[in-house]
């Protein structure tokens, strides 16, 4: 009797304790394109890769709320997204911005303004790790659309 109160115990109140293992997720250290574009695939981006000016960088150009976003890969090493836009937004706008967001960047260009975001993945990345990445910037790019359009 007494062992079977004890199994009871441990079931009710031990078991649920024990932490289960989550399935691991692979990382990796070097972004593919095959990697890359799956992950794209899988988020349902429609995307056109081209060869960028140096041999194994690449650009993937496709669209997020009717705005044309660019993604660059360099050698595997590093992804680097943004989006262009034509209005020329004061300096002191732009500082604003960058000192009030944790990811993206606000940069002044010549003739336009860039937001940016850059993911190293030389220490390690994984599927989930750069699906986070384009979805933390598709949120910061539609918080700077709001920023611009009240302006």
């Amino acid at each position: 009797m007494r062992s079977r109160l004890l199994i009871a115990f441990i079931f009710v109140f031990v078991a649920p304790q024990v932490p289960v293992r989550a399935q691991e997720e692979r990382v990796y250290r070097d972004v593919s394109t095959q990697k890359l574009e799956a992950v794209l695939a899988a988020q349902k981006i429609d995307f056109m890769r081209n060869n960028d000016k140096v041999p194994g960088d690449f650009i993937y150009d496709f669209e997020h709320k009717a705005m044309k976003l660019r993604l660059h890969i360099y050698a595997g090493k590093d992804l680097w997204i943004d989006a262009q836009f034509d209005d020329k937004l004061p300096l002191e706008d732009l500082n604003r911005w960058n000192t009030s967001t944790r990811f993206a960047r606000a940069v002044l260009l010549k003739d336009k303004v860039s937001l940016e975001m850059q993911l190293d993945c030389f220490a390690g990345t994984s599927d989930a790790i750069i699906t986070q990445y384009l979805h933390r910037f598709f949120n910061e790019l539609d918080q700077f659309v709001k920023f611009v359009n009240k302006k």
